[in-house]
């Protein structure tokens, strides 16, 4: 390490002799001191109107070098900051229209997913998910390479590329032909389009004054969030008329629009690289290779694409400055996300929305983000007009005053309370929204405080600092969703929300943190690297690495100083005016309490990314299987270890299930395992050669396969794909595999037929849909993409109503299920046309049971619709609400038995009975202790310790007596 000379150091004044600083006042530099000067940092944006310099160098230290190139005057046109108002405007529309347009290519594609999984033949949840986090993926690791790009090159060929390889990548999307190339599209559409969310604040910053720059600021940053918001909207009803491609093509065509406008309205921005191609050509014009910009950092663009490329990531880990606040952006914008997973849950479940309605719902989001967007942007530019109109000098910590953020930083919390707990007891429908408004309001308010202090602070390295955000936002805004759906199965809509505006209520402080210890506190890094705040003085040290200075100089637009040598600087942040009573040595150390800020900071992050990923950590590392989770049967791969207090029992061949109870012994007649069971020692893939139970086996031989063929509901769907693996002996459902993909918890009535309860093989084709109305235009389910029973008959016909060799039904060992009305009933109860439209339905049920009789169908088994009124979600409603929902259900039921009536005497051969569920219901709802449930009203996740799997939903209890009711219709036949 160099040392300081010590001829320097003893010549140095010490306290007693600095003078009484005070604005306009100069220090004379002893002449010793000889190549020390201070000048303005040319990029710092405000002039230092004093310096102070060594009597024998003032003069010389005035007179500009021959060789240096900057701009023309203070009003050079050139000057970005100098464009007229038109342009300068026309550059922010541009970049709000392209902030909006990239995120939708993932908010609108949201709906399609189970039309992709469909498609391309995918069962899996954990893929569903990475479809969707994939994109914002691109959106957290685009800005680490666009934003040194954009510091080195300029922001416009930034855009240009990024605008072109967006059309292009989204394009590609939509001619996937495989889950893999549609992932990779989507990765890439995301980096392509973290262009203009990357370096939009730096075009800003490049050309807005800073009592312009809240409200141009507030116009961009409105794109990343309302995006989002707006484009579920859209996209449901988009998908289920043309479908998900053309949400692709759709944002292509957006996107090609706006590139070429793009091309001719944004101007080149960063000062640096304005200067420099100003050097380049007057090089060529004047023939002098001596000339060079005055924003010149003397290295080569490798040099610059490596100090630049680390420098969002030292920002982010190394900094509390920007740590903090960041942390804070990235939890608002993951809450934000979790938010807007339950709005499909609340407006369709708890008030009934339709399709189209619920896609409405998305709306007060957008709207408070617009009234934060128009709020902040005033509020934040004339705060800073009223300072500068005292004469009080902008500093970056205005822009976090305690009048924004605090009254911002609170709405959150309040919002979030507001809409968990109306929503949660019902509360009319516009009650909830009002608090989504109120988040959403704060949000951006919040947001735009940071942003706009963060970009005040660091004006020449704007895109770094913006690259940091949204590198930890996209993170948080990617994988919090994937922890939120659990958190809100265990806690619920009202304390799920409550946690998350206990957890935004303790980042309140955080700007009022910084706004007393921000910028005006000590503070340095030793590396020219890293970025240095604005309005600072460079002084030459030639070659000094630690200097111990002592303060000359300081005036309010010089806070800040800078210690250069030979292009390695370190910068020294430091407060002012000075007096000879406070005058500051130049200590490199960090404070106490930004040690503690940092800790909070990198405590809170890992804290979180802990919680979003424990739940899947945990379940690989332990490898075992949850209660009556499949545990063994042929072709199954998984884990055969169950859980604690569980035992793996073998009901046949090809299914084994975790049961309560241990390997010696098994539960009583209350419990879902068979009661007579021995311990037995096996060989078979059933139980991978360890001790299991084996279940005594179903009556009767496995004479014959036999077929069962379902419609319905998600009080029946299994997630089967008629496209992908078939039925077999080893997995009767074919796809997903045991127990499938149910609302139950596990094994729901048509898992419990297929494996537990049939007399020899039952290849099962269960085409039932979870949220499915008899017919969508009759009563719409909760989504556009949901297959009504029309929709699963259609697919029948397309699939095996030929009878095709692989699935050579007929019509004696077929048995053909139907259970829908739960959603007809619960999604228009309330409309008062009960009569009329249940007619309707009616009229449409048995168009498809004759669709299904033509191909050959002759044994029926309808399943009347359950006392849905009785479920927790409608237990929290009105007493009259219930009475009405019981009534429609009686009137449905009723209609149900006399229209198969009919049905039978107009068709030959046909064998149907209906199944009265309410049978099983009030068998358990009436002795919920019977079934391992402490009250009738609780839900549970697991399926077992509740009768409920949700607050809608059936757990494993009442679906197994339900499969047994149908079973004992039809037994000697199937069962």
């Amino acid at each position: 390490m160099a040392h300081q000379p010590k001829e320097l150091a003893d010549s140095w004044p010490r306290d007693s002799s600095l003078p009484d600083l005070e604005k306009g006042a100069t220090v004379e530099i002893p002449p010793s001191l000889d190549g020390v000067t201070i000048t303005p940092d040319p990029g710092a944006g405000t002039d230092l109107e004093e310096t102070a310099v060594s009597t024998e160098k003032r003069q010389s230290a005035q007179q500009p070098d021959p060789d240096i190139v900057g701009w023309d005057g203070p009003d050079d046109p050139a000057n970005p900051m100098n464009w007229p108002d038109k342009k300068k405007w026309m550059n922010v529309a541009t970049l709000s229209v392209l902030t909006i347009i990239t995120p939708l290519g993932s908010s609108m594609f949201a709906p399609g997913i189970p039309r992709i999984m469909m498609e391309f033949h995918q069962s899996s949840s954990t893929t569903a998910t990475f479809i969707l986090s994939i994109y914002i993926l691109g959106f957290a690791f685009g800005p680490l390479f666009i934003a040194p790009l954009s510091e080195i090159y300029g922001r416009s060929p930034l855009y240009n590329a990024g605008n072109a390889l967006f059309v292009v990548f989204s394009v590609g999307a939509a001619l996937s032909n495989s889950i893999g190339m549609l992932m990779a599209f989507r990765f890439l559409m995301g980096i392509a389009g973290a262009v203009p969310i990357t370096i939009g604040s730096g075009s800003i910053a490049d050309i807005m004054p800073v009592e312009k720059r809240g409200r141009a600021m507030s116009a961009w940053a409105l794109g990343p969030l309302l995006g989002p918001c707006i484009g579920p909207v859209a996209g449901g009803y988009m998908i289920e008329a043309i479908g998900w491609r053309w949400i692709y093509w759709l944002v292509a065509i957006l996107g090609g629009v706006c590139a070429p406008i793009a091309l001719f309205v944004l101007r080149e921005s960063y000062a640096q690289v304005i200067l420099q191609r100003k050097v380049n050509r007057l090089r060529k014009e004047t023939g002098r290779p001596n000339l060079r910009s005055a924003l010149e950092t003397h290295s080569n663009a490798t040099d610059k694409f490596k100090v630049a490329i680390i420098r969002p990531l030292k920002l982010l880990i190394l900094t509390p400055i920007v740590t903090l606040p960041a942390l804070y952006i990235a939890i608002t914008y993951g809450i934000l996300y979790l938010l807007i997973t339950t709005f499909s849950y609340v407006y369709s479940g708890v008030y009934h929305f339709g399709p189209g309605t619920v896609g409405l719902s998305f709306l007060p989001a957008g709207i408070g983000m617009m009234i934060g967007v128009v709020g902040f942007g005033l509020l934040s530019d004339s705060m800073v007009k009223r300072k500068q109109a005292q004469g009080i000098q902008h500093k970056p910590e205005i822009r976090i005053s305690p009048m924004l953020t605090i009254p911002c930083g609170l709405t959150l919390p309040i919002g979030l309370f507001l809409y968990g707990w109306t929503a949660d007891k019902g509360v009319f429908w516009i009650v909830p929204m009002i608090g989504v408004v109120i988040f959403t309001a704060g949000l951006m308010g919040v947001m735009m405080c940071i942003q706009n202090y963060l970009l005040d602070t660091y004006p020449r390295y704007a895109a770094s600092v913006t690259a940091a955000l949204a590198v930890l936002r996209s993170l948080l805004g990617a994988l919090l969703p994937l922890g939120g759906l659990q958190m809100y199965e265990a806690l619920g809509i009202g304390w799920g929300n409550s946690l998350l505006g206990f957890i935004s209520l303790a980042l309140v402080p955080i700007p009022l943190c910084f706004y007393i210890y921000g910028s005006s506190r000590a503070w340095a890094e030793r590396d020219d690297s890293f970025p240095s705040p604005s309005n600072m003085a460079w002084i030459p040290t030639h070659g000094w690495e630690k200097p111990q200075l002592r303060l000359l100089y300081s005036k309010l637009q010089a806070q800040r100083i800078v210690f250069s040598a030979d292009g390695a600087s370190e910068v020294l942040h430091l407060s002012g005016p000075f007096t000879s009573a406070t005058s500051t040595s130049a200590d490199l150390g960090w404070e106490g309490w930004h040690l503690v800020s940092y800790g909070y900071a990198m405590a809170g992050f890992l804290g979180l990314l802990l919680a979003a990923t424990t739940p899947v950590l945990v379940s690989a590392a332990q490898g075992v299987v949850g209660m009556y989770g499949q545990c063994g049967g042929i072709g199954y791969n998984g884990s055969t270890a169950c859980i604690s207090g569980a035992v793996c029992t073998a009901y046949n061949p090809y299914y084994s299930q975790c049961v309560p109870g241990t390997a010696a012994t098994t539960s009583g007649s209350t419990t879902l395992a068979t009661s007579t069971t021995k311990p037995v020692t096996t060989t078979s893939s059933s139980c991978k050669t360890r001790t299991c139970t084996s279940a005594a086996s179903p009556s009767g031989t496995a004479a014959a396969v036999k077929y069962f063929i379902n419609f319905g509901d998600s009080y029946s769907q299994t997630g089967f794909d008629p496209n992908s693996t078939k039925p077999s002996a080893s997995d009767p459902l074919g796809n997903p595999p045991l127990p499938g993909w149910t609302a139950s918890g596990g094994l729901n009535w048509v898992g419990f037929l297929a494996s537990q309860l049939n007399t020899s093989t039952l290849l099962t084709y269960n085409f039932a849909y979870g949220g499915a109305t008899t017919d969508a235009s009759l009563v719409t389910p909760y989504a556009s993409t949901v297959l009504s029973f029309v929709d699963q008959v259609q697919q029948f016909s397309g699939s095996i109503a030929s009878h095709p060799s692989y699935a050579p039904w007929t019509a004696t060992n077929t048995l053909v299920g139907v259970w829908i009305g739960v959603n007809d009933v619960g999604n228009s109860y309330w409309r008062g046309d009960e009569t009329a439209l249940l007619g309707q339905i009616m009229d449409r049920y048995f168009e498809q049971l004759q669709i299904v009789y033509d191909a050959g169908a002759r044994n029926f088994v309808l399943l009347s619709v359950p006392p849905i009124d009785k479920t927790p979600m409608m237990l929290s409603q009105a007493a009259d609400s219930r009475n009405l929902e019981s009534t429609v259900i009686g009137e449905y039921n009723s209609l149900l038995a006399s229209r198969l009536a009919a049905f039978k005497a107009a068709n030959s051969g046909v064998t149907a009975v209906v199944v009265d569920t309410s049978v099983p219901f009030n068998t358990a709802i009436a002795n919920p202790s019977a079934y391992g449930a402490p009250n009738a009203t609780c839900y549970n996740g697991d399926g077992t310790s509740c009768l409920w799997f949700n607050d809608y939903h059936p757990g494993i209890a009442i679906n197994k007596l339900v499969a047994q009711a149908v079973a004992s219709a039809w037994k000697g036949s199937f069962f």
